[in-house]
């Protein structure tokens, strides 16, 4: 049996498809259904194509040949669907020569080339599943004209032994000599496992902004329905010549009507910030106390050419549209950085 569908123009959430074709040849369609399936499209980033050859066994859906074209990218494979709802098998692979219309798609503006693998399998009757993602020379424009993030390389790999039932996944990405702005990386390492319920986040991180920079935190994120929690139980590295850390875990939560920060207390060199915060609503209330914070390194920022160290306390509250607070600085030896210490006033 053969046929033809075409349908002059078809929007799927508010995208235009224009002169959709397709065309089926099937065979054995009382014993095992056999043929070929095609779809060719217009749409306003190009062409689209998608054929492939399909096959019934013991109800069995076998899509082979699979061949997808357009948006810039290519996906090739086969996959074995069992009707009965078992886990599928199979292997399709993706490429692309250049990212932009892809990226274009996303809301983003940038490019770049990629390629990548998706593979199904069954273990002891669940979905396993695996997934690769390679790109180089990636290139994303940054809100500010002129700006733009860059990386040599961008490689992801997801992978879970239960991808249904559980939801359990691991995900690792790494990302080679990245730019955006004043900051370069070296290195970018993200490892993630658990579920969209739960999950344990590892980044770790090395680079320059203004001098070497090296970030290693580890934290859960937990969610559900609209409400999230972060619990961070390290975060460490080195920045503007001098080590941080935090001093112990802390937790940021929110939802949408309020946000909260508990038990912020962290360490830059012999300096000590600590921090707590509740944003609910229109409603706004938080402290923040500084000890012993050296001018000379943060002078690095603004250029002020002041030296000496900073300690005091700052209080908010009220709401978002009048916030009321006051501030307590207090800054011994005070003094230009380029001039003897002298005496404290």
């Amino acid at each position: 049996m053969t046929g033809d569908v075409s349908v002059k123009a078809l929007a799927i959430k508010g995208e235009r498809f224009d002169a959709v074709k397709s065309r089926f040849d099937m065979r054995r369609l009382a014993t095992g259904p056999e043929g070929k399936i095609r779809a060719d499209t217009q749409s306003k980033y190009g062409p689209i194509a998608l054929h492939t050859d399909a096959l019934m066994i013991e109800d069995v859906l076998r899509l082979s040949a699979i061949r997808f074209d357009g948006a810039g990218a290519t996906l090739e494979g086969a996959v074995s669907v069992p009707v009965g709802g078992a886990p599928m098998t199979g292997e399709i692979r993706f490429k692309a020569e250049k990212l932009q219309t892809l990226l274009k798609i996303a809301g983003v503006a940038g490019d770049g080339q990629g390629s990548g693998r998706v593979e199904l399998s069954a273990g002891n009757g669940r979905q396993r599943a695996t997934a690769t993602l390679d790109i180089v020379d990636i290139r994303i424009a940054a809100a500010t004209a002129g700006e733009r993030m860059r990386a040599k390389r961008l490689a992801v790999k997801a992978a879970s032994d239960d991808l249904f039932a559980a939801q359990q996944l691991s995900l690792t990405i790494d990302i080679g000599k990245a730019t955006a702005g004043d900051v370069s990386f070296d290195t970018i390492s993200l490892q993630a496992k658990g579920s969209p319920a739960r999950a344990e986040i590892g980044v770790k991180a090395a680079g320059r902004w203004i001098d070497p920079l090296v970030v290693d935190a580890s934290f859960v994120f937990s969610g559900k329905g609209d409400r999230y929690d972060i619990q961070a139980a390290k975060l460490s590295g080195e920045t503007l010549g001098r080590k941080f850390s935090i001093q112990r875990p802390f937790r940021l939560q929110w939802d949408k009507a309020r946000m909260i920060l508990k038990d912020f207390a962290f360490a830059f060199g012999d300096a000590q910030a600590t921090a707590s915060a509740t944003l609910t609503g229109a409603a706004v209330e938080g402290t923040i106390a500084l000890t012993e914070w050296p001018l000379a390194t943060l002078d690095r920022l603004w250029s002020s050419g002041l030296a000496g160290t900073m300690s005091g306390t700052a209080t908010l509250q009220g709401t978002r549209a009048k916030p009321r607070g006051t501030l307590m600085l207090e800054i011994p030896k005070l003094r230009l950085a380029s001039e003897p210490e002298i005496a404290a006033f």
